[in-house]
Order: structure tokens, then C-alpha cells, then sequence
């Protein structure tokens, strides 16, 4: 890395190893895991991290255990993926958990939803 001082501006080059071309990355949040296991939200465009959802999210309605959790008893709370399935009666399901509830509740109908992106509220 080398820096560029110009007129009192300091710049810095990409090093050369990286490529001519920089990635595209959506405005959308995901999950990833610390090294004890535990999930956080990741936007890689803006660069923010959190440990609770961000804020215009949609997250899936079901109670879950973690699985995450390293002491017993595993606590239960509500499910840390993002929503990708509205049922008719208007509650939002990960793809994991709209699988159960399709299962168990006979449910087909749904639409699709992008629970990653955050939306502003109107």
C-alpha cells in the first residue's frame, strides 16, 4: 500500500494483488456466527455490524431453541433468521421454519418476502 500526498490530500492505491475491479455488493444484511458460535448481523455494504436485528428488518416469527447456546437448558426465543415466507394469517417464517409450520399446520398459502433488506417505514 502506498500513499499519495497531493496538495495537502492524502489518497491510497489498492495494492495490485487485489485486482483492477472492485466487487458489488448488495444493501442487504446476513448472519454469521462469532467464534463461540454466536449469530450477529452483517450489512457488507454500509459496513455495520450488530448483535440484535437492524432496525426495518423482518425477522421470522417461530420460537426456536438455540442451538448456539453452550449451557443446558437451551433457552427458547424467538428465531434470528431473516423472514422469507408471509402466511395468509400475516406471520413471517424463515425457510427452516415455514417448512415446520407448512407441516404441522397444513398451511400452503404464502408470499414472498425480502426480510434482509431494510426498508424504511413509509
Amino acid at each position: 500500500i502506498r500513499c499519495i500526498c497531493l496538495k495537502g490530500e492524502v489518497t491510497w492505491d489498492k495494492p495490485n494483488a487485489l485486482g483492477r475491479f472492485d466487487i458489488e455488493v448488495a444493501d442487504e444484511w446476513t448472519i454469521l456466527r462469532d467464534p463461540q458460535q454466536f449469530p450477529y448481523y452483517y450489512n457488507p455494504f454500509s459496513m455495520e455490524m450488530s448483535w440484535t436485528a437492524p432496525k426495518h428488518t423482518l425477522l421470522c416469527s417461530e420460537n426456536v431453541e438455540y442451538e448456539w447456546w453452550a449451557f443446558y437448558p437451551k433457552p427458547v426465543g424467538r428465531c434470528i433468521h431473516f423472514a422469507q415466507r408471509k402466511s395468509k394469517s400475516g406471520r413471517f417464517f424463515c425457510i427452516g421454519c415455514w417448512e415446520n409450520h407448512k407441516h404441522n399446520a397444513g398451511d400452503e398459502d404464502f408470499t414472498e418476502v425480502r426480510g434482509n433488506i431494510s426498508e424504511p417505514e413509509p
